[in-house]
């Protein structure tokens, strides 16, 4: 075949007519990007598996040549959020759903260019689901995507961090090898947390600001052992702390080191802040009575247990903290919707 023939042919599928999405398909997105987020889900979830396929391959075909990319990435919120928290009587399945919002975010950032915006947001939002499900490898392997991608990005990297964290904590006995999915490596806890403090100081490097980033490494580095390095790291996070959350965990990881350094009062100084800021916490008073008893203070250190099963209604966001991302879902979720807002 000769260059023109080929060069005739190409012509020909760019200006052969678009598909069109079907009108209550499209009345959706029009929904969903006015901010009608249920009306959006609601229609969506009512087609079936095969007519999903369908509908993929017309809008993928649509974004591959550059077209309705607002669109797209409202479409691609929308199958997110029905894998994230599926309909009940949903037609299709939340795998169908995922695979589609993939497709259209991955199409769309192909068509921006190398730096997309929305896929970077896209699987950080991803990756906060996978780390509250507890699914480590799919969540493992997406960032491990994410940042090939978007090398060294800052929240990706801190992401990654968290990640390998939770598997420290949580005593995973063996992770996927990336790219061989038939080979299982051996893992422990210790090598999880050099990995974490690994990530935290690249994410660092990248945006020295990253209060959550420091806040993670110095409590790595403080389960490794190292408490001068994790002094450091916790002092800077306590002072830099721009939410109540950070602060108090900043204060209370602190006073876990002030402690061990044989820093006794200095520790009981942070854990008193930190119960100042946050009354209605729980593990503040936890490390209160551990280390009253710990100076031979049982009554004291009693006192602090009792006010902490006194707690009715627990204000304690160590135990999101203990998620690793998934405390950043929904923040992540409501930037993408206002994203594609219109």
């Amino acid at each position: 075949m000769t260059a023109g023939w080929l060069a005739a042919l190409a012509l020909a599928a760019l200006t052969r007519p678009a598909p069109q999405l079907p009108a209550e398909y499209d009345s959706a997105i029009t929904a969903y990007q006015a901010g009608n987020h249920d009306s959006a889900l609601q229609l969506v979830s009512t087609i079936s598996a095969e007519d999903l396929q369908r509908i993929s391959r017309m809008f993928l075909t649509i974004v591959r040549r550059g077209g309705r990319l607002e669109a797209a990435e409202a479409a691609a919120m929308i199958h997110t959020e029905l894998f994230i928290a599926p309909r009940a009587a949903a037609a299709a399945g939340a795998g169908e759903h995922f695979g589609t919002a993939m497709r259209l975010a991955h199409a769309i950032c192909d068509a921006y260019g190398p730096r997309c915006e929305f896929l970077r947001q896209w699987s950080l939002l991803i990756a906060s689901h996978f780390q509250r499900q507890l699914e480590f490898d799919p969540a493992r392997a997406y960032l491990a995507s994410a940042e090939a991608r978007f090398r060294d990005d800052a929240e990706i990297l801190l992401a990654r961090g968290s990640l390998h964290e939770m598997m420290a904590k949580r005593g995973i006995d063996y992770a996927p090898v990336p790219g061989r999915p038939e080979k299982r490596e051996r893992m422990n806890a210790e090598a999880e947390r050099r990995r974490a403090a690994g990530y935290f100081r690249r994410s660092l490097q990248a945006r020295p600001e990253t209060v959550e980033a420091r806040l993670r490494l110095g409590r790595v580095l403080h389960d490794l052992g190292d408490l001068r390095a994790a002094e450091r790291e916790l002092e800077s996070a306590a002072r830099a702390a721009s939410t109540p959350a950070l602060k108090y965990l900043g204060l209370v990881c602190l006073a876990a080191v002030y402690e061990d350094l044989s820093k006794k009062g200095e520790a009981a100084s942070m854990y008193a802040e930190a119960a100042r800021l946050r009354p209605r916490g729980q593990v503040v008073f936890l490390g209160m009575a551990e280390l009253y008893v710990a100076n031979g203070q049982p009554d004291e250190g009693a006192k602090a247990a009792d006010r902490m099963f006194a707690v009715s209604a627990p204000d304690e966001p160590w135990w999101e903290y203990l998620q690793g991302e998934s405390w950043h879902l929904e923040p992540r979720l409501e930037r993408l919707r206002e994203r594609v807002r219109r």
